[in-house]
């Protein structure tokens, strides 16, 4: 299922920050599938040096993001 509202980006940019794990990597998932640039800035400021798996799925996806603006 894919979501097309555009509020959805906002929702999605506010669980990037969740506790929950999954819930991170889902959202930083959908806004690569959405590709939405409102997210490349609360993307790149996420704080996530701890973490290798998640610090590649967010560079991922703001490579993605960047891709589809090109």
């Amino acid at each position: 299922m894919k979501i097309r509202d555009p509020n959805a980006t906002e929702l999605l940019i506010s669980a990037i920050a969740d506790e929950d794990e999954n819930i991170r990597c889902l959202a930083v998932h959908s806004l690569g599938e959405f590709g939405d640039k409102r997210a490349r800035i609360p993307l790149s400021q996420l704080n996530i040096e701890n973490d290798s798996y998640f610090r590649e799925r967010v560079e991922a996806t703001i490579v993605s993001i960047h891709g589809r603006l090109a």
